[in-house]
């Protein structure tokens, strides 16, 4: 009886856990995007250093207008031709109920225009500043996906007026994690996905090639390995898991185009993107 019961316990203490609590898939790889202010930045060659990425983010929009759209239509149709997803992205005020509808209508058509997938709200210093950003930040969305439900909508935007409400609206919220120390940025990564008012499945990122800062060799826009005790863009990506990885931005900047060539900090944005997935892989934070 002593020996049954024994048995009884072990069966409950082995098998009754993977019945009461299954084990939970693992959350899909983080992907990622260089985005594209202008065509006319793009150097020579740059349609072979882009397959690294799972979209390609082009402006479209610049509050109520169009931002070089023929441009940005012909760059469009040579992305999706090189197997990558084409974004769509613009800048906004979206300082009121009317602005906000207007921008969104906008956005609307040139996500229509160029047969985006996504569409990245960029809003900044004149939004955060209105006076009631997050109201308006969610009529810009209810706008949006009232015509286009299925497209992927990222909030990429200024972190402080932020709440829960407003990203409800929203896909994905993407905060820009930019510094020139890399103990900034580990602290801005570790601060947004620390908020336990947002869900991880929307959380994304928009950060740095790692371009030299203007006029100095020793700091950078970005850090891909880790810098003392301060980790590096591929540890804070393998160790936090955001949804998307956006790089900004590809093309010519001071003279040098990070998605060509890298410098002495860091390698380029294609080389960048291996590195990260490769310590991905390794599960390695």
């Amino acid at each position: 009886m002593s020996k049954f019961r024994t048995n009884w316990a072990s069966f409950f203490r082995h098998f009754v856990p993977w019945f009461v609590a299954p084990r939970l898939p693992p959350p899909p790889a983080p992907r990622f995007i260089a985005t594209i202010w202008k065509s006319s930045h793009l150097s020579d060659g740059w349609e072979d250093r882009v397959r690294q990425f799972d979209a390609i983010s082009i402006k479209a929009v610049d509050k109520e207008g169009f931002h070089q759209i023929e441009s940005a239509r012909e760059l469009s149709a040579k992305v999706r031709a090189l197997g990558c997803d084409v974004h769509a992205w613009g800048f906004h005020d979206c300082v009121d109920w009317n602005d906000a509808v207007r921008e969104a209508r906008t956005a609307v058509k040139a996500v229509k225009d160029l047969n985006a997938l996504a569409y990245h709200w960029n809003a900044e210093k004149e939004w955060s500043e209105s006076s009631n950003p997050p109201w308006f930040a969610s009529v810009f969305a209810r706008e949006f996906k009232k015509e286009l439900p299925d497209v992927l909508l990222f909030a990429n935007c200024f972190r402080s007026p932020v709440d829960a409400e407003m990203i409800s609206y929203f896909d994905q919220y993407e905060p820009m994690l930019y510094g020139t120390r890399s103990s900034t940025i580990s602290t801005k990564f570790d601060r947004e996905f620390a908020r336990n008012d947002l869900i991880h499945e929307k959380m994304s990122v928009m950060v740095g090639t790692g371009r030299l800062e203007d006029g100095r060799n020793t700091r950078a826009w970005g850090y891909l390995d880790n810098v003392h005790a301060s980790p590096g863009l591929a540890s804070l990506v393998s160790s936090h898991q955001p949804r998307w990885v956006n790089f900004f931005r590809a093309g010519e900047i001071s003279g040098h185009d990070m998605l060509m060539d890298g410098n002495d900090i860091n390698p380029s944005l294609p080389e960048q993107v291996v590195a990260i997935k490769t310590q991905l892989g390794a599960g390695t934070a």
